[in-house]
């Protein structure tokens, strides 16, 4: 990351979930490498991590679903962003 000159935001503490760890492993070096590897040569890279509410905007519509999901916006030329959710542990404050 470092010799790629990216900006990665600190997240703090983020909230326990459910999911396969080699899993959410793969995905998460296959983001960061490909962040890299498409970069712009002239523009900084920047990582953030997140979290927010399960239940934020309308309810249920904004609510990860059991197993997840990912989208993924942008246009060519001008970055893209990749956001995926995971459900939370169970006891988990929302």
């Amino acid at each position: 990351m470092a010799e790629a000159g990216a900006v990665v935001a600190e997240p703090g503490r983020l909230p326990r979930v459910l999911c396969d760890r080699v899993q959410v492993r793969r995905v998460l070096q296959n983001l960061l490498s490909n962040a890299i590897k498409y970069r712009h040569p002239d523009r900084v890279l920047h990582i953030s991590l997140s979290t927010e509410p399960a239940s934020s905007g309308s309810g249920a519509a904004h609510r990860a679903p059991a197993s997840g999901a990912m989208v993924a916006e942008g246009r060519a030329g001008e970055g893209a962003t990749i956001s995926f959710t995971l459900p939370a542990a169970p006891g988990t404050e929302p």
